[in-house]
Order: structure tokens, then C-alpha cells, then sequence
């Protein structure tokens, strides 16, 4: 049970918060009628739900699903190394054992192979993230637009 209190209490939170702060970053709404404080917290409650209905889009979810950054490759470059060093040594067998070039050579493949397996991972996830961030930010755009257009119905200057 304290965890469900605990959920609660950070939902509760994040709909105060969204409730007093406006947590659309390019929507400013002024109230060119005259409107209580209490009379625009309202408003903006309820746009922001008939926004979410429109779009399909609700920012408290999204804000609580976090894009995560790219992650480092897990293995090594010393692992990657190891397994050139390994081929090296292989190589050098199969020469007739002409170890001192071949270990060196097959240690230094190895480690430029992870390196190079690292920096296609690498780029990848770059990709991806910002893939998420560019769909996650027309999302909020077309949740805004209706959200400001919401507002402006309800007598409001919008920006």
C-alpha cells in the first residue's frame, strides 16, 4: 500500500504542478476577459484534457517516460584485444611460428575492430535518440497548437 500512496501523491504532484505552471513551453495563455486565477486554472485543466482527447497526446505521460541517452557498448576495448591476440597467435601457428608479427598485427586488428563495432553501435543509438526526440517534439507541437487553440475559445490572448 505505501507504494500506491506514494504513485498517487507523485501524480497529484505532477497534476498540481501542471495545473499552476503552464507545461506547455511555447504556450503562454493571457486572460483577456477578465478571468479569476481559479477560472484559468480550470480552463487550463480542461483544455489540456480535451487537448489530450484531440491529439491523442498527454505531456504528463510523455514527461514520465524518459528518452534515455545512447549507452556506452558493453564490451571492451582491451576484450576486443584479447581476441585479435588470440587470432594472432593462430596466425602465428599457421606460419610456421612467426609469432612477432603476427601477435601484435591480430592484437591491434582486434582492438580497431571493437573500436569500430563501438562507434557503428554508438551512432546508431544516436540516431535513434534523436529519432525520439525529433517524433516526441512534433508530438507536443501538434498538442500545443490544439491546447492554444482550446485556450483561445475560452477567451484567452495565446502566444
Amino acid at each position: 500500500m505505501p507504494t500506491i500512496r506514494k504513485q498517487s501523491f507523485i501524480v497529484l504532484a505532477l497534476i498540481f504542478y501542471f495545473v499552476n505552471h503552464s507545461a506547455h513551453s511555447d504556450i503562454h495563455a493571457y486572460p483577456s476577459k477578465g478571468q479569476t486565477h481559479e477560472q484559468q486554472n480550470k480552463d487550463k485543466w480542461q483544455c489540456h484534457q480535451w487537448a489530450t482527447e484531440q491529439t491523442g497526446i498527454d505531456p504528463i505521460s510523455m514527461a514520465e517516460k524518459e528518452i534515455k541517452p545512447p549507452e556506452s557498448p558493453s564490451d571492451s576495448v582491451a576484450s576486443g584485444a584479447k581476441k585479435g591476440l588470440f587470432h594472432g597467435l593462430i596466425a602465428g601457428e599457421i606460419r610456421g611460428g612467426n609469432f612477432a608479427q603476427s601477435v601484435p598485427m591480430g592484437t591491434g586488428i582486434g582492438a580497431l575492430m571493437t573500436l569500430r563495432r563501438h562507434r557503428k553501435e554508438m551512432e546508431k543509438q544516436h540516431q535513434e535518440y534523436v529519432q525520439a526526440h525529433n517524433e516526441r517534439a512534433a508530438k507536443l507541437k501538434t498538442y500545443d497548437k490544439t491546447y492554444g487553440v482550446c485556450m483561445k475559445g475560452r477567451g484567452y490572448t495565446v502566444n
